[in-house]
């Protein structure tokens, strides 16, 4: 359906009621743990730069499959989809520290 500017939009609205009132609400689900260990914050600190995998591998001191291994369980155990999305929940869970460049992990006390 298509209306010009000139005329007023048509707008259909449907509204059901309920014949039960709403269950209560149950518990949030957990957040994700921000712990990670210091292998995995380097390698977020790494990604963060740009760096490829490859290159991450072998600043740390691993294969491309366990730099990947370190990458993919973190994106499960945060649910974000991407390295890109990964590295800004790292940010925002303070593992990284924020307005440094280049990025290093944050220091646990």
């Amino acid at each position: 359906m298509s209306d010009t500017p000139e005329e007023q939009p048509n707008l259909l609205l449907s509204l059901r009621t309920r014949a039960e009132p709403p269950a209560p609400a149950s518990a949030p689900p957990s957040a994700p743990r921000a712990e990670v260990c210091p292998t995995e914050a380097r390698i977020l600190a790494a990604a963060a730069r740009g760096d490829t995998t490859a290159r991450i591998g072998r600043e740390i001191g691993l294969t491309t499959d366990g730099v990947n291994y370190h990458l993919a369980r973190l994106s499960r155990r945060w649910h974000v989809p991407n390295r890109t999305a990964l590295v800004g929940r790292a940010y925002a869970f303070g593992v990284l520290v924020v307005d440094v460049w280049p990025p290093e992990p944050a220091r646990r006390t």
